[in-house]
Formats: structure tokens, sequence, C-alpha cells
């Protein structure tokens, strides 16, 4: 089989150290069927690439064994090479928050089935409205488009409203108790209306979702490439916090795979797959029937693949770079990702 050639998409001016494209991208190249070069939209002579300008070449570094995040000024810069686009078989977006207007201008020119994930599929399934389809899942939930939304389906029960395109929890609220809850600071429900209405109308709209009490017993995270589960690691909450996301304070731990969260992953294959989605991230908690809720998905640039091996010491990279040939081989490593070659 001839070689196939690998471009990871990023941005080194946007990450973290847990950023995973490092550790991704190293993973892959090892792989004797792999060839990986890795290119960052802030590098400015990738300016008209990332303005979707010119998809002709771009300047890429193959992730050699020192490509860290401690070196990434130096090897996204002055390691770079150019390199024509359509010599690339695969393209792997590792990019966050991902532009709208980027995303559209990938889904125009690539051959969706040649990225991972697919552009399109992304679209469709990176908001949270995704969640509102899927019931069989998930607690109950509605979307919030105004103060009389989120009052309506709060006389039911407690509810956490999350904005329907977010990440690491930025926006997330709670409210229970006639308290509103944003972040770790809580106000009175009813004198904070102002505040709750102005951010739906620069935030929203918003997917409200009953408020799951076992939330301080955590949330975890399950990953999931090529169809199979890869990792899974538990975030909990900062003691008097509700947040479990490692951004807002949160905790990993290690973490075993329920019955019910493997019914999950195969339930949610069948509606991702079709969509090409190779790779994605699932959060779940404990529900009312002591079984745990679909509480997120993330197809845009699920994390987690860092903390779970280089934290938790749990060597999930073999797998995840045997699942990703798999799928490569799968598609068929011919054809060039542009769409008119």
């Amino acid at each position: 089989m001839n070689t196939i050639k690998v471009l990871f998409l990023t941005d080194h001016t946007t990450h973290a150290y847990f950023d995973s494209v490092y550790l991704l991208s190293r993973a892959l190249d090892s792989c004797p069927e792999l060839e990986v070069f890795t290119a960052s939209l802030g590098y400015y002579k990738n300016a008209q690439f990332a303005g979707g300008e010119d998809f002709s070449r771009i300047w890429c570094v193959k992730p050699s064994p020192d490509f860290i995040y401690e070196k990434r000024e130096t090897m996204f810069t002055e390691s770079a090479e150019p390199r024509n686009v359509s010599d690339f078989h695969f393209l792997f977006l590792r990019t966050l928050p991902m532009d709208l207007d980027f995303l559209f201008y990938i889904d125009k020119y690539f051959n969706g089935k040649r990225v991972i994930n697919n552009p399109a599929g992304i679209k469709h399934t990176e908001s949270k409205m995704l969640m509102l389809g899927l019931p069989k899942v998930t607690p109950l939930v509605k979307l919030c488009r105004s103060i009389k939304d989120v009052i309506e389906f709060y006389s039911f029960f407690p509810i956490v409203l999350k904005p329907c395109v977010g990440y690491g929890g930025q926006f997330n609220l709670q409210i229970r108790a006639d308290r509103l809850w944003i972040g770790d600071e809580n106000y009175d429900l009813f004198e904070a209306l102002y505040k709750l209405k102005e951010i739906i109308e620069e935030q929203g709209p918003f997917v409200a979702m009953e408020y799951l009490p076992r939330v301080y017993e955590g949330d975890k995270r399950i990953l999931v490439v090529n169809n199979k589960i890869v990792g899974a690691m538990l975030r909990m909450p900062a003691q008097g916090s509700w947040l479990c996301n490692t951004s807002s304070g949160g905790t990993r731990h290690t973490a075993d795979i329920e019955p019910e969260e493997y019914e999950m992953v195969e339930y949610m294959n069948e509606k991702l797959e079709p969509r090409g989605i190779a790779i994605y991230g699932l959060d779940t908690l404990i529900g009312k029937q002591d079984k745990r809720v679909l509480s997120e998905v993330n197809t845009c640039c699920p994390g987690g693949f860092y903390s779970i091996h280089e934290i938790l010491k749990q060597d999930i990279m073999s797998k995840t770079t045997d699942e990703l040939l798999k799928y490569m081989i799968k598609i068929g490593p011919g054809e060039s990702i542009l769409q008119c070659q």
C-alpha cells in the first residue's frame, strides 16, 4: 500500500498545554503506513489559506519526537516548509474555536469524506441543538430563545442552560431553588432576570436540560474513534462548584465504561457515522435511574486525549492510531483532499 499523507490543521496561537494535536500527530506519524504534517493557521505565511483565498500550498512541519507544546512557536514558524495541498490524502481538523466561515470554505473546496471530521457533519452535529433529537439517551431538554421559555421549563424542575455553540463550559448557567448560577456565582433569580435576558440575547439560543443533582459525582468524557471507544476519564468538579470542565477547575480521574454507555455509543455511532464523524467525545452524567445519561456531544475538536494519556497514564494512542488508520483505509487512500482533483 502506498503511503497515506495526512495534514493536521490547527492554530498554535490558541493552544494550551493540554492541546492534543502534538500527541496525535506524533502518534500517527510513527505509523509506517502514514506520513504526517501539521500546519498552523496562526502562521502569517498561511494567512491566505486561513482566509479561504488560496488552498494550493500550505506551510507545515513534520512532527518530530520533540514536537511539543513548549516548542510550538519555533516548530510552526521557523521549521515550517511549503507543501502542495493536493498531495495530501486526509485533512485532520484540530482548531478550536472553529471559525464558521473557514468551515464553510473547507466544506466547499475539500472532499468532505477525506476531512476528519467531515465539515458538513460538524455543522450538523456540533450545536447542542443536536441534544433535542436524542430523547432515548438524554435527560429532558428544551430549546430556549427567551426568558419566557426558560421560566416555563424551570417551572417543572431545576435546569441547566447551555449555549447552542460553546466550549469548555463557557456561559453554562444553572437555575435551582430560585437562584441563577453563572459559573460559581449565584443571584436571586427574579432580581437577576435582566442579567439572564442579556445573556440569552448575546449568547443564545440556549438548550435547557433538566438539572441532575448527582453532577457532584462527576461527568465522564468518553472518546470514540472509528465507532470504537478508545478511552474515558471522570471529571470531578472543584469543591463547592458544579462545573466539571477542567478549564473550570475540575480534576481528572480514571473511569470505567458502564453497560448503558456502551449502548449509548452504539446509538450515537448510528447517528454520526453517516455524517462523516470519525472521532468524537461524549459526556455523561448519572441520571435519575442511577444510570448514566448523555449530557453533551463534541464532534468539532474533542479533547481528553492528552489528559488520559499524559496525566492518567493510560496508553490510548495505540488504539487511536489503529482505529484512525482503519478508518482511512476504509475510505480509501488514493485521492486528494481537494474537491477539484
